[in-house]
């Protein structure tokens, strides 16, 4: 008993919700198999779209199942890491997903470049998640490295895969690959164990390369 009360404090209040959500998580895993079928995570690369500015997105379809909108609800931050390589040069950027409870309001951060955003609903951050700005150069010698641009979604807080505006660009080089998932070495400690062992916590869109269909 000494131990816990010498204990940090920033620890000693983490660490009971860390627990309860290990134990969501291990109930939610219990569940019947088909329920467990119908709400399945899963995160896949759509493609790589232009807009009308020239700017360019990559562009993703997430969906979370229970355990991780559980998590997510309980003030756990589910954060996403983007992997570019273009063959030469490879560049890597992290995105958070976060609820806030005191406002009720979703965000999304980027640790690295300070860039926050709040939107009113979860469906409204996640379309917002699932259009990732990259920036390619422009020059024939420097077009196949990409690099994440440190900006905000110039499609909006709304904008969907194939709406109007956007186009698919099929002039991006082959040697473009990319890979989006959730960095489970980010989350709480009692979650990270778990989260190797249930798949609901493993999304990962695989390796996509620019062309692919």
């Amino acid at each position: 008993m000494a131990c816990w009360k010498n204990a940090d404090p920033v620890l000693r209040r983490l660490l009971p919700v860390a627990l309860l959500l290990a134990l969501a998580l291990l109930a939610g895993c219990q569940s019947n198999g088909a329920a467990q079928r119908s709400g399945d995570s899963s995160l896949a690369i759509a493609g790589l779209e232009q807009t009308p500015a020239g700017e360019h997105e990559l562009v993703l379809a997430i969906r979370l199942a229970r355990p991780l909108r559980q998590a997510l609800e309980s003030g756990v931050p589910l954060t996403f890491r983007l992997d570019l390589d273009s063959g030469s040069a490879r560049h890597s950027h992290w995105r958070e997903l976060r609820f806030a409870p005191l406002s009720r309001r979703y965000q999304i951060h980027e640790p690295a470049t300070g860039y926050r955003r709040s939107y009113d609903s979860r469906a409204a951050a996640l379309t917002a998640l699932e259009r990732w700005p990259v920036e390619l150069a422009g020059s024939a010698t420097d077009r196949g490295r990409a690099y994440l641009a440190d900006r905000s979604p110039s499609g909006g807080a709304n904008g969907n895969a194939g709406d109007p505006g956007t186009e698919a660009d099929s002039s991006f080089p082959a040697s473009i690959k990319a890979r989006v998932r959730l960095d489970t070495a980010r989350l709480p400690a009692p979650l990270v164990l778990p989260a190797l062992f249930y798949r609901d916590w493993q999304l990962d869109s695989g390796r996509w390369h620019a062309g692919q269909a």
